[in-house]
């Protein structure tokens, strides 16, 4: 990729290319290190197109899947990471992460699989994992800590349903790869998502499951999840931004403090952007993170 531009316009459209903000870049310096960050995550996202041409897919459960192999198909796996992706967009938006943890060295010499599910439809037409009433959200949003508080005890429609398949799912990979370690993760809804299917898994996949991975969630049905927690061990790990205008930060301030109180092992990560994965020490500390859970025993 090309040197980085001069003018301040072309610094902000390179950053806003790669989907990062430029709220917090208050002089020209800042805008020039966010722009090399940006064009690291662009170099990321042409690596990623080259692994979903490599992606195959499969169906688990009542869902579609990209399935990538960090090394060979024919080998055993030391590990599956599955990760699910946000509300209105595809299963195709996270592949990159088998790029960014590949990086790690302790993680290159692993044969991971890497399952990634595509939500269906929704009744609005976007597709989700359950349904989202986006104007009662946007509500609870405009009403401050209390109405979000009110939305998140309760239980959206289609919750039960996509738990059921989604257990299935995991269900049908462990039949398929063996009884190897297990990584949930999502993003957004499927971060929520991913949290409560760590909590819903049966008890002989329990002992496979090493973290969950919490990118710019919330919690939702607070009194299950403390429920579970209380009998269930989990290692999680947190990330969002200061900033991000969708889901707002003390909603993950709120699990990190659901999920302390409970008993869980948190590694909780801020970082000063929007809706989105974070800037590249949120990507090594993810790493790190996932590391340390592969080799945990």
């Amino acid at each position: 990729m090309a040197d980085l531009p001069t003018s301040i316009k072309a610094l902000k459209e390179l950053i806003q290319k790669a989907g990062l903000s430029t709220s917090d870049c208050f002089e020209k310096a800042d805008l020039i290190a966010r722009a090399t960050e940006a064009r690291a995550r662009l170099l990321e996202a042409e690596k990623s197109s080259k692994v979903e041409n490599s992606a195959k897919d499969s169906c688990f459960s009542i869902y579609n899947c990209r399935i990538i192999h960090s090394k060979s198909a024919s080998l055993s796996p030391d590990a599956i990471v599955i990760v699910l992706h946000g509300y209105g967009a595809t299963n195709n938006d996270f592949v990159v992460l088998s790029e960014v943890f590949k990086r790690k060295a302790s993680l290159e010499e692993k044969n991971i699989v890497y399952i990634f599910p595509q939500a269906p439809t929704s009744k609005a037409g976007a597709t989700a994992w359950w349904e989202i009433d986006v104007m009662k959200w946007m509500g609870a949003m405009s009403g401050g800590e209390q109405a979000i508080g009110q939305l998140i005890r309760q239980v959206p429609e289609g919750l039960p349903e996509c738990r059921e398949n989604l257990v299935k799912l995991v269900l049908q990979v462990t039949e398929r790869y063996g009884n190897v370690p297990l990584i949930l993760g999502g993003f957004s809804q499927g971060a929520m998502t991913s949290m409560d299917l760590a909590l819903s898994l049966p008890k002989e996949i329990v002992p496979n499951l090493r973290c969950v991975l919490v990118l710019s969630g919330a919690p939702i049905v607070v009194e299950e999840w403390a429920s579970k927690l209380r009998e269930q061990k989990l290692r999680v790990f947190i990330s969002h931004g200061t900033s991000d205008p969708v889901l707002p930060f003390m909603a993950s301030s709120w699990l990190h403090e659901l999920l302390k109180t409970n008993g869980a092992e948190v590694k909780y990560e801020s970082h000063s952007g929007g809706h989105e994965l974070g800037p590249q020490r949120i990507l090594d500390s993810l790493s790190d993170f996932v590391a340390e859970s592969i080799s945990t025993t």
